[in-house]
């Protein structure tokens, strides 16, 4: 599976939770998705920092940013092209065909 190419861990059916007191919970489900968040980073290429914004920065914007491509898909991604396609921006998303076609899609 894709998930498990990448280090990411799948836990079927069963996670146990410890809290910072250390009190521990099993938790059940079919499927668990482990959002642990981050900071998006500019990529290391030319012009990045020059010729694109952060999702970060995207909201403190002091002027339109005109037409748009959003890099990625993630949920991040998703939410902010649809902010600014309902203030009325036009957005392309740019998706890795081996992300796409990898089937993750398919488990969210």
């Amino acid at each position: 599976m894709f998930l498990q190419r990448i280090n990411i861990c799948i836990f079927i059916s069963f996670y146990q939770v410890t809290d910072k007191k250390n009190n521990v919970q099993n938790i059940t489900a079919r499927d668990f998705i482990i959002a642990v968040g981050g900071r998006p980073k500019y990529p290391d290429i030319p012009g990045a920092k020059e010729y694109s914004i952060t999702s970060d920065d995207l909201f403190s914007l002091k002027y339109h940013p005109g037409k748009c491509l959003i890099v990625g898909a993630s949920y991040i991604a998703l939410e902010c092209a649809g902010f600014l396609h309902a203030v009325g921006i036009d957005c392309t998303i740019m998706v890795s065909t081996t992300l796409y076609n990898s089937g993750i899609y398919t488990i969210m």
